[in-house]
């Protein structure tokens, strides 16, 4: 059986050392460790409570949010 937890916090890479050391001390066991930064999406969703989708915007939006890079 595989169980998994998820902690979100600020400056998560300084925290594993004693984020591991509380597991060790409580006999919990890790056999995959994973560091990742926030998306754009994560961020927008903890803040509005939805996700960002594409699909959903009308045309105008659409043309806001995906512009063709400036040429030189």
């Amino acid at each position: 059986m595989q169980n998994e937890l998820t902690i979100s916090i600020k400056g998560a890479g300084a925290a594993v050392p004693e984020i591991l050391g509380m597991l060790q001390d409580n006999q919990v066991s890790v056999t995959k460790l994973e560091v990742a930064s926030a998306t754009l999406d994560d961020v927008f969703l903890k803040h509005t409570g939805r996700k960002i989708r594409l699909e959903d915007a009308s045309g105008d939006e659409v043309d806001q949010m995906v512009r063709p890079w400036p040429r030189s």
